[in-house]
């Protein structure tokens, strides 16, 4: 091959390298999605929603985050009460990512973390609350579940937009406590630290 071909050949494989390398340098972020950039494995910024440069080779678009409000179903927990009476609660939720750095790397799944949090907190609020307390105060274990899911989300990059109770199931005053029976499960691992009682809708009213 004469020099000039093989400098043609040259010149075209730069020429291709570039292409690629320019390619693989742009990205686009969809409407309604930040992208993380990561420089040599380190966060280096937050992309919005266009068309963004990076840095061949050493910059990457580790993740695009939804930043939209997400509604999250929480299944029918059993929850058992301070008397040992086994009741069912409905509940679902919606949150927004606020913070994408905070929801990626502060924990590991924000939305699996969520619903964790609305049940420990719904075990340890109903634990501490007779059977006949629990029928009359779903607003306030609403209001009290609700300060614990705001709380827990705004460390994640969470906003909670809101939290609804929709449905408990309290057994009959025929029913027999849990604890009688040989498969029951004690209040010990669902109670957690001691917390003050939960008023009841009815006393809330009446106060």
């Amino acid at each position: 091959m004469n020099e000039p071909a093989l400098a043609t050949v040259v010149a075209l494989a730069l020429v291709i390298l570039a292409a690629i390398a320019v390619a693989r340098s742009v990205r686009i972020i969809p409407r309604d999605r930040v992208g993380l950039v990561e420089r040599l494995g380190r966060y280096q910024r937050t992309l919005d929603p266009g068309v963004h440069l990076l840095l061949p080779i050493v910059d990457r678009v580790r993740v695009t985050v939804d930043m939209l409000p997400q509604e999250l179903v929480i299944p029918t927990q059993p929850v058992i009460t301070r008397d040992d009476y086994l009741v069912s609660i409905d509940t679902s939720l919606r949150f927004q990512v606020v913070d994408a750095r905070a929801a990626t790397y502060e924990v590991v799944d924000h939305v699996a973390a969520m619903e964790r949090l609305t049940i420990t907190t719904l075990r340890e609020l109903v634990g501490t609350l007779d059977r006949a307390a629990v029928a009359d105060s779903r607003t306030a274990i609403t209001s009290r579940l609700s300060t614990a899911l705001a709380r827990g989300a705004a460390a994640w990059g969470l906003r909670l937009v809101d939290v609804a109770v929709t449905a408990i199931d309290v057994p009959d005053l025929a029913d027999s406590p849990t604890a009688t029976h040989p498969s029951a499960v004690t209040n010990s691992s669902v109670r957690g630290a001691a917390a003050d009682p939960i008023p009841s809708d009815r006393e809330e009213l009446t106060s």
